[in-house]
């Protein structure tokens, strides 16, 4: 069963809801003010990496060619 992300047009909250297919279904409504004024909004996903793909990451000089020249950028890695 996915998980969509909704905001609540009257409330301005945002919020996951457990939307799947069953006999019962009912529409998602806010659990701050119970309103049905919501719209999906596109939520950010993530990918599973393994640890030696991290690795492999953080052994590649090529990521750290900007850091090395720009404090800045140094400040923000760190």
């Amino acid at each position: 069963m996915p998980i969509y992300e909704f905001q609540c047009n009257e409330c301005n909250r945002k919020f996951s809801a457990l939307v799947g297919v069953v006999v019962n279904s009912r529409k998602p409504t806010c659990p701050t003010c119970s309103s049905i004024n919501l719209v999906k909004v596109v939520s950010r996903f993530s990918r599973v990496r393994s640890e030696d793909d991290a690795l492999d990451d953080l052994a590649d000089r090529s990521n750290y060619d900007e850091i090395a020249t720009d404090p800045k950028a140094m400040r923000r890695f760190v």
